[in-house]
């Protein structure tokens, strides 16, 4: 096999690979991606993209068409999900549409180069151009329809579809230049100039991208963070009205509790008063499941525990002080807690436990909390990241902002099913007021 042919067929099943990106990125815009393995989705495409240069350069007209329609139905099967009438579209609508534009920019370009169809095809070098800009031409109906019919289509969306167009054009625009060269259709020195020109504009382009793509990052990350702030003062205020009436159902029912004892009491019931006072000390607002040397810990665990009478609690704690400002404090220990109850709740398996130690020595405060995961978390930046790639857990920047004040040091670990949150704090801190 000569160099020549390697060229051509690279070239080709380059263009296959962008139709298959082409796609992918009309199907995105109706359904929605299955949630798998990014390795596996390249290989199907790659596999897809293989199978559609057979189906086009292998076959026979008619019998390439309805393999290659196929094809693409089964790509829109295997990697997306959603309704079959939606997938069907997709692939129709994109089929359909590929072939308009095909007969649109040929003639153009018939008309352009002055020359008829057979020979545009003919003359590789320039049918890879037009076909490159029939894929263009393609991208761009697919923005606009995105943007205009579905705004609802995020821009990062349409920013990886348009990097992975530019980064495969990019590597066919090569390969045609090594086969113009080898063939001396061109002058070296249009080629060099050619090849600086793609160079530079393909560089710019996906530069361009990268920073939109940063900067729309970064302006999602502040709205989710204002949004995460207003939500948490909303559940603060919520559980303040809670609370508050929840003391005073607490205080009603203690004054009746107080007008039946003092009755058992003038009537010499004692063994009654007893067996009353027993009783009230098994109801679960009276009941102190812990009891530190800190009211501020003791006051966080009593409350989750008791409002969660199907999880398990394991508690270890030593008698140290764990002297930590209050706010401080209710900021680590209740949002870290507030996780691994959230966490909890949503794994399948039994029994639901969360492991909690509070320890002290001469140097540091030490706080762990365990629970079970029913999904995969990786650690970005030391802040735990789920497969989707948005940050699990809420108040983790919060955590992680009230361990730094008072100098201390904070670690989210994933091992297998079990998440883990560690705090260490310095003593020295204890009588540190913000």
């Amino acid at each position: 096999m000569t160099l020549d042919i390697i060229l051509r067929t690279g070239i080709e099943v380059m263009l296959c690979f962008v139709d298959i990106i082409l796609l992918d990125f009309y199907c995105g815009k109706l359904a929605t991606k299955k949630d798998i393995p990014t390795p596996f989705k390249a290989v199907v495409a790659i596999l897809t993209a293989g199978l559609l240069y057979f189906a086009t350069n292998t076959l026979y007209s008619n019998e390439g068409t309805i393999f290659s329609l196929l094809l693409m139905l089964t790509y829109a099967f295997v990697l997306f999900e959603g309704s079959n009438t939606k997938r069907v579209f997709a692939v129709f609508g994109y089929y359909v549409l590929s072939g308009i534009v095909t007969l649109l920019v040929t003639s153009l370009a018939s008309w352009i180069f002055g020359i008829s169809y057979v020979e545009l095809l003919q003359q590789f070098s320039v049918w890879v151009v037009v076909a490159l800009m029939i894929k263009l031409v393609m991208l761009m109906i697919g923005i606009v329809l995105s943007t205009t019919l579905l705004p609802t289509q995020t821009r990062r969306e349409n920013l990886i579809g348009i990097a992975q167009y530019l980064g495969v054009s990019f590597i066919v625009l090569v390969l045609l230049y090594d086969y113009l060269f080898i063939n001396a259709l061109t002058h070296i020195e249009n080629i060099i100039i050619l090849m600086t020109l793609t160079y530079v504009v393909s560089f710019a382009l996906i530069l361009a991208l990268i920073t939109r793509y940063f900067k729309e990052k970064n302006e999602r990350m502040l709205m989710e963070s204002a949004l995460f702030e207003a939500n948490q003062k909303n559940e603060a205020y919520i559980q303040s009205v809670q609370d508050k009436i929840e003391t005073a159902k607490l205080k009603h029912d203690l004054k009746n509790h107080l007008i039946t004892l003092q009755s058992f009491i003038e009537n010499d019931m004692n063994e009654e008063s007893l067996r009353y006072i027993q009783t009230l000390h098994a109801l679960p607002e009276l009941k102190s499941y812990v009891n530190t040397n800190n009211l501020t810990i003791n006051a966080i665990l009593n409350s989750k525990i008791s409002s969660y009478p199907n999880i398990r609690f394991k508690v270890r704690h030593d008698e140290g002080r764990f002297a930590i400002p209050h706010d401080k404090l209710t900021i680590i220990l209740g949002n870290a807690l507030d996780n691994a109850i959230n966490e909890t709740l949503l794994y399948a398996h039994d029994p639901k436990e969360i492991q909690i130690v509070i320890s002290e020595n001469h140097q540091y405060i030490k706080i762990y909390i365990a629970n079970k995961i029913s999904h995969p978390v990786t650690m970005v930046d030391g802040k735990p990241i789920n497969k989707s790639g948005k940050r699990v857990g809420l108040g983790v920047g919060n955590i992680l902002d009230a361990v730094k004040f008072l100098n201390g040091r904070a670690m989210f670990t994933s091992e297998g099913d079990t998440f883990q949150f560690k705090a260490l704090i310095p003593l020295s801190n204890k009588q540190r007021i913000k």
